[in-house]
């Protein structure tokens, strides 16, 4: 035996050698690519901030000079002021240019026709011309407008202006000013990546790339020939190319080199490494290594072998007698193996297996002694591969025979199945009925099932039990308390607490339009076409409010011929209010059949927006409900007046 384990300690050891000397080449090849990724994250983060930075700087300049412009544009609306005579003389415009440092001033109609100016071969355009002069429209409309474009190419030549405008105080003409932002276009210049590559100092055997993500070019590098050429074509195959922070090989200009990548901002941003240079020294640290573990194998050969003779030996065997008498059926022996701390813990692991193996089997009976309902319950243990459950588990949790021998003979699925379950939840409201907690359902499944669980010692133990019934019967309340019985909308109660919870959460109720509708002609269809007509009136206003083509929403029956609507969960106020126009637009007049003829009918709507009208609950009721009621005035008189 000896001998058997010394060839076999002498094999481990050359393997053991060969395997750190190719896991300290692998560990050593994949730190220094972890260390040129990190560096090169460092420097890309580098290069955003820089980036980041002079757009901030453009952004501050842009905003002075948009500010200059305006003040610029209201000085020349001064002088046309207090110098009308100035729209007919060129040479006076020319002068107030200069005076205000100036490139162009216009003078526009209130119809927004360029009638005056620094530039006559302009003079006839209008704020129709083209995409750059129809910035302005807006002022037609709006005497208060004062606006400021960004700088870009003019409607007339096509050169980089920036242009402002302002009314005059008396709204007779509007006032035009227009420059070049040259500092602006200077340091957009300077935020070029091309320009920011170029002030770099170059590293021997690293190039930096810039490469537009849409066309994969390279838009700027320290290798200057690789400008405008595409990533491929400068030697990166498409099929190792990793633009998503992976680092990969491949060959550039000839070189082997270590490529990585990183997405920033809107464009790719990566570096590249001769091999040569990243690898350089790592044979002699291999050489070392190599050296170092022939000289360790050599002295754990000598103690092991030592240690192996004296205590394992001995102990082994000892161990293997006592087990023998385990695995015949004795369950009261026990193993006392001490020589190494090792072999105590086994000892004692085994001597707690046996113990465990003992208690499991009462421990599960006494749970189910104490029920009568469809009840399981299972155990196991962190050391243990097989679940160990009562008879009716595989049945409660709906498993077919297959499926529940595959989960009960591996712990780690079981555990999962059980935690897929445990994200299924199921709330009830306390007031349907006595609440239980932790009842899930099985997905997939009408079966609904109360979860417990607890640790004893090193054991889990858990209890599943069928509380279908109950779950179906408590459901059946809830329905019946928020559901109006004849739209089978919400009813008032129902909807308020639902509104109330959305305004606790303004992330999930985002922009929305509360409307209030009120049938118009309710009373009419009741006297002329009876109740049952009215009941099927009121059916239809519920459908049009469930068809609303709105994402989310809530409509219920307020009382009577009321109606309310909720539609969130829009990005703006905006988007809100157009879905409530809409509404309201297509339902000014709607055919109805009522029986004996076909009637055109309509509903009042009003509406307020949350939370830009408001967040009390009581206040929008109010608000709403009086917007309703204005609408529905007028359509009482806008049909008083056919009549």
């Amino acid at each position: 035996m000896k001998k058997a384990m010394r060839a076999g300690l002498l094999r481990l050891m050359t393997v053991t050698v060969i395997v750190c000397m190719l896991l300290n080449v692998i560990s050593s090849s994949i730190s220094k690519c972890a260390r040129m990724r990190e560096t090169s994250s460092e420097l890309f983060y580098k290069i955003s901030q820089t980036l980041s930075e002079n757009e901030k700087e453009i952004a501050e300049i842009k905003e002075e000079y948009a500010r200059t412009c305006l003040l610029q544009a209201d000085a020349a609306a001064y002088f046309l002021m207090h110098n009308p005579g100035l729209l007919n003389d060129q040479d006076e415009i020319k002068k107030v240019c200069n005076l205000l440092q100036l490139e162009e001033l216009h003078f526009f109609t209130p119809d927004g026709t360029l009638f005056a100016g620094s530039n006559p071969e302009y003079f006839g355009y209008t704020f129709n011309s083209g995409k750059q002069m129809s910035f302005f429209l807006p002022m037609l409309s709006d005497k208060t407008l004062r606006l400021c474009q960004e700088a870009g190419p003019n409607t007339a030549e096509g050169k980089n202006m920036q242009y402002a405008a302002v009314w005059l105080e008396d709204g007779s003409y509007i006032v035009q000013v227009g420059s070049s932002p040259k500092r602006e276009f200077e340091l957009m210049r300077k935020n070029e990546i091309s320009y920011i590559f170029s002030m770099m100092t170059p590293e021997d055997g690293y190039i930096l790339y810039a490469v537009d993500p849409d066309t994969m070019k390279i838009c700027g590098t320290t290798e200057r020939p690789l400008i405008g050429k595409t990533i491929y074509a400068a030697g990166v195959g498409s099929g190792v190319f990793h633009p998503d922070g992976n680092g990969f090989t491949c060959t550039i200009g000839g070189k082997r080199v270590y490529c990585y990548f990183e997405q920033v901002g809107d464009m790719l941003l990566g570096r590249s490494v001769e091999l040569s240079v990243l690898y350089a020294g790592q044979l002699q640290s291999g050489l070392v290594m190599l050296i170092f573990l022939l000289l360790l194998a050599c002295v754990l050969m000598v103690c092991v072998m030592s240690y192996l003779d004296r205590t394992v030996i001995q102990s082994i065997s000892q161990v293997n007698r006592t087990l023998s008498q385990i695995a015949g059926g004795d369950l009261t022996e026990k193993v006392e193996v001490d020589s190494t701390p090792e072999f105590a813990q086994l000892s004692a692991y085994i001597n707690w297996m046996v113990d465990g193996l003992l208690s499991s089997s009462d421990r599960l009976s006494y749970v189910l002694d104490q029920v009568d309902i469809p009840i399981g319950a299972y155990e196991y243990t962190a050391d243990s591969e097989r679940v160990t459950v009562t008879r009716r588990v595989a049945q409660i949790l709906c498993l077919e025979k297959a499926e529940a021998e595959r989960l009960f003979s591996n712990r780690a699925l079981f555990v999962g199945f059980i935690a897929g379950i445990r994200q299924n939840q199921v709330a009830v409201g306390a007031d349907a009925g006595s609440e239980k907690k932790n009842v899930y359902q099985i997905p997939g499944h009408e079966r609904y099932v109360q979860l417990e669980s607890f640790i004893h010692g090193s054991s889990v133990f858990g209890s599943v039990i069928d509380v279908t019934a109950e779950m179906v019967e408590k459901r059946g309340l809830i329905r019946e308390r928020d559901e109006d019985i004849l739209t089978g909308l919400l009813n008032r109660r129902a909807f308020v607490q639902k509104l109330s919870a959305l305004m606790n959460e303004p992330e999930k109720l985002g922009h929305a339009a509360l409307m209030m509708i009120d049938t118009d002609d309710l009373k009419e269809m009741n006297d002329r076409f009876g109740h049952l007509c009215g009941d099927r009136y009121l059916r239809e206003i519920a459908s049009i409010l469930s068809r609303c083509p709105a994402e989310k929403k809530l409509a219920a029956r307020f009382g009577g011929d009321e109606f309310i609507l909720l539609v969130y969960g829009y990005g703006s106020a905006g988007e809100a209010q157009a879905q409530a126009v809409r509404m309201r637009a297509e339902h000014e007049q709607f055919p109805f059949d009522a029986g004996s003829q076909i009637i055109t009918t309509a509903f009042s709507l009003g509406f307020v927006l949350i939370p830009e009208e408001g967040e009390n609950l009581t206040e929008l009721f109010a608000e709403v409900d009086k917007r309703m009621y204005l609408e529905k005035k007028k359509h009482k008189e806008k049909k008083a007046g056919k009549g």
